[in-house]
């Protein structure tokens, strides 16, 4: 009795509550609904949707002040006839005002406040050691290519032979396979070499041989295999990569752009046809010998796929000499520009410079930028 006393609509609303009679109507329900999908908008994480909800609160306000409009004298007495239809007012009102305020003004201020993924915070200064280190790298370098993927499915090689009865089903077999061996090598480094090979055939003495025609199809290129390395291991390797490289550095036709690539084509055909089977007999003599002997120096100390990535990162960012440049320059251009690429962070740069250096290299001390 007291608390009734004292709290009149607490007491109506206990009486409705216990004897059932609540009297709400369809406009109720609707508030009722559209306060629950809209707070469902709002909590439930794979709803969450500030536009959806902006409207289901402006949709559940509208209802609400319907509501507060027909019960107005209700609410401000406190004192309803039916005490629940004027509670169900007051909260939807609550709800949806809080709502509105919500995701109209409180949501967009907190995300245009906040800085984007794409920013990035201010840095502190850099220290004096720090600032040091970043001239000495003088200019940025690009970034390096991505590893080549492997396609799922090699293609299988398939050599062409001439008609001699030296090269008999077993040696034609071996042929094969060497071939096989070094294209596969040839595509895990990243190079695209053709899928026709030469004719390969038997030279009538025991000096290998080999004949070409630039530009021309593959049965234009005959390989002759010297008689007393047919039955040698790895014997048709060295022929068969500098048939490769030849289509890499054609010769043909003849341009001051391709001034330099019979020396490259010997290189390149020399070192990897040494790597892909692990032999190498060093010499001295001449520039040519020069770069084979520092090639295998990096690969003896970093390892076979350094040596051979920067080989290709070297022909991979090509591009033709300019005039008035010298071979020795312009290999040197190429060799630290692949460098580059291969060692972004310059962890192995300047160790691998000093290997070079060891061998002579470059023979011109004063080079052009690339």
């Amino acid at each position: 009795m007291v608390l009734c006393g004292r709290f009149p609509y607490g007491a109506r609303l206990l009486e409705d509550s216990v004897s059932g009679d609540f009297r709400i109507g369809f406009a109720e329900y609707l508030a009722i609904l559209l306060f629950l999908a809209a707070s469902a908008i709002t909590m439930t994480p794979r709803l969450q949707n500030a536009w959806a909800a902006s409207i289901a609160w402006l949709l559940t306000l509208v209802f609400a002040l319907f509501l507060a409009h027909e019960h107005w004298n209700d609410l401000m007495r406190l004192t309803a006839y039916y005490p629940i239809r004027s509670l169900i007012v007051a909260m939807t009102s609550a709800a949806a005002i809080v709502g509105m305020v919500w995701h109209v003004v409180v949501v967009p201020f907190a995300e245009r406040a906040a800085p984007s993924s794409g920013q990035q915070q201010p840095a502190s200064s850099p220290s004096a050691s720090e600032t040091a280190r970043e001239v000495t790298k003088a200019l940025p370098l690009p970034q390096s290519p991505s590893r080549p993927e492997l396609p799922k499915s090699i293609p299988k090689i398939h050599p062409e032979f001439a008609a001699t009865p030296l090269l008999t089903e077993e040696r034609k077999q071996r042929i094969t396979a060497d071939v096989n061996r070094f294209y596969e090598y040839l595509v895990g480094i990243g190079y695209e070499p053709p899928t026709k090979t030469p004719v390969f055939g038997v030279s009538a003495t025991n000096t290998a041989y080999s004949s070409s025609t630039e530009p021309g199809s593959n049965v234009e290129t005959k390989i002759l295999i010297a008689r007393n390395r047919l039955d040698a291991p790895n014997g048709v390797i060295w022929q068969y990569a500098h048939w490769i490289f030849a289509r890499f550095f054609p010769l043909v036709p003849v341009t001051p752009q391709t001034r330099f690539n019979g020396e490259f084509r010997e290189i390149y055909a020399f070192y990897y046809a040494a790597s892909s089977i692990g032999e190498y007999k060093p010499s001295t003599g001449s520039v040519f010998w020069d770069w084979a002997n520092a090639l295998w120096d990096i690969r003896g100390k970093y390892g076979k796929d350094v040596a051979d990535r920067l080989l290709n990162y070297m022909y991979a960012a090509w591009y033709p000499p300019q005039d008035g440049v010298e071979f020795e320059d312009f290999i040197w251009l190429r060799f630290t520009h692949g460098l580059s690429l291969i060692d972004n962070n310059r962890e192995i740069t300047s160790d691998v410079i000093a290997l070079a250096n060891a061998r002579g290299l470059p023979r011109r001390q004063e080079t052009k930028s690339p």
